[in-house]
């Protein structure tokens, strides 16, 4: 089952800007949908702005009650203080291709600059019959 999330789609679209930012109030809303549901278990999946709904889920009401939950192209919450020690590690785990280093110039350079619009090349399209 999927829902609009606030100020999306058919949802309700509140004037005040401090109902986008209260994680609390986030976190909330997909309990209220799970209750709703009537949901004992559920995989949370979060496309894309969801993710950081889902973040906010997981600090207001925790794993306990979920039997999963699926990241797609979605960022998240990071708060170091549920990281800890292992934020050091968090460069480590980048794959080598997005090095500033890397022999690949179109990677490099969105590495070293990873605000500025990806590259665009020119290939001719090939298909297949």
């Amino acid at each position: 089952m999927t829902y609009d999330l606030r100020g999306h789609g058919n949802s309700e679209k509140p004037l005040d800007a401090a109902k986008y930012r209260d994680s609390k109030a986030w976190g909330d809303e997909v309990q209220s949908v799970i209750d709703a549901a009537g949901l004992r278990r559920p995989v949370l999946v979060g496309w894309s702005y969801a993710g950081r709904v889902i973040s906010d889920y997981l600090a207001t009401h925790g794993a306990g009650h979920l039997a999963g939950i699926n990241f797609v192209d979605a960022p998240i919450k990071v708060d170091p203080a549920l990281i800890g020690d292992n934020l050091k590690n968090l460069p480590l785990m980048a794959s080598e291709i997005f090095s500033p280093t890397s022999r690949r110039p179109e990677i490099s350079s969105m590495a070293a600059s990873p605000n500025s619009p990806p590259p665009t090349t020119t290939r001719p399209c090939s298909r297949s019959t």
